[in-house]
């Protein structure tokens, strides 16, 4: 199945970078590569740090309920998890960070995934709410309408579960019984407990202020983003604007948490080429920039992930076989 996905993730990729180069012109494409300052690639990569570093102060403010751990510890596991996210398909980064720190910090991976899954539904709230801010300028041409309405209606819908989750405890155990009654004793015990170590994982949200934070610090990595792409602008001399800008942060980011193609290969890039176009950018232009705004993002952080992988002494194809007994086991949990 692990194969399946890994090739299913390359063909998704293959189809959308088809998509988007499809009567291009290779030769224009590469003098625009060519005349490209990429003097300008240094900074921008300084700035994508700083977002992971907001990143983990976030996590940090999200698993201090569970077990407080070091800012540098955690921002490893972060780096790790975004080189996994870059090299395995279905977004296996998060499991990959997910299993190593459980391991060994004997954390509940449940309650880590919890945490995981606040951080993906806070990412999402914040792309959308840099999207409102510039919504007044934006062209609202079909496809971007039906991206923001149904990422909308996933995102606040997830919050609304996460907060109930969190502040309902017993509503939540209570409605669960049913379905629990429908398995084997066995199985029924397993998963009262994984739901009970997920609902530990969401407590944060029982304060206001504390969700408060955590969509502050999820908006501050976002804006931290985006100032990478609008650097990446200044190095292909393109007309730079916070509403391009935020509204191609988004779009591209949305497309490339689809867990379709590793890293968002494919689809990241045909966003945020698309999206430029909607301001008027040639796509000879929007299309190498799209690959090299990409490539600031992907490279360094895929690199960085390594090496603290192999301070861990430890690599994905260990990982990969290390879970499998655990899992078979059923030690989840």
């Amino acid at each position: 199945m692990g194969r399946k996905r890994f090739v299913l993730g390359l063909i998704v990729a293959a189809i959308f970078l088809a998509l988007l180069f499809y009567k291009t012109d290779f030769a224009e494409m590469g003098r625009e590569l060519a005349r490209a300052n990429y003097w300008f690639l240094a900074p921008a990569v300084g700035i994508y740090l700083t977002s992971l570093l907001f990143r983990t102060l976030r996590w940090h403010y999200l698993m201090r309920p569970i077990k407080p751990l070091s800012f540098s510890r955690l921002f490893s596991l972060v780096t790790i998890g975004y080189m996994a996210n870059n090299l395995l398909p279905a977004r296996g980064g998060e499991l990959v960070r997910t299993y190593i720190l459980g391991e060994q910090e004997k954390i509940s991976k449940t309650s880590i995934l919890a945490t995981i899954a606040m951080e993906r539904i806070f990412d999402g709230l914040a792309l959308l709410t840099l999207a409102a801010i510039v919504l007044p300028w934006i062209p609202m041409v079909p496809w971007l309408q039906d991206v923001l309405r149904y990422a909308g209606a996933i995102f606040v819908g997830g919050l609304v579960v996460l907060i109930l989750m969190s502040t309902r405890r017993g509503i939540m155990l209570r409605l669960a019984k049913p379905f629990l009654r429908l398995l084997p004793a066995r199985f029924a015990m397993k998963a009262h407990r994984l739901l009970d170590l997920f609902l530990d994982g969401v407590s944060v949200l029982r304060s206001p202020r504390a969700a408060l934070t955590v969509f502050a610090l999820s908006i501050l990595s976002w804006l931290a983003e985006a100032g990478v792409y609008w650097v990446v602008m200044l190095s292909f001399d393109m007309p730079q604007g916070v509403v391009p800008t935020l509204l191609m942060t988004t779009t591209a980011n949305l497309a490339a948490s689809v867990p379709a193609s590793q890293g968002g290969i494919g689809p990241f890039e045909f966003a945020a080429a698309n999206t430029l176009k909607l301001f008027g950018v040639d796509p000879q232009k929007a299309n190498p920039y799209s690959l090299i705004v990409h490539a600031v993002m992907f490279v360094p952080v895929t690199l960085m992930g390594l090496v603290y992988l192999w301070r861990e002494n430890l690599s994905l194809a260990k990982i990969s076989q290390e879970r499998r007994p655990v899992e078979s086991q059923g030690q989840v949990a």
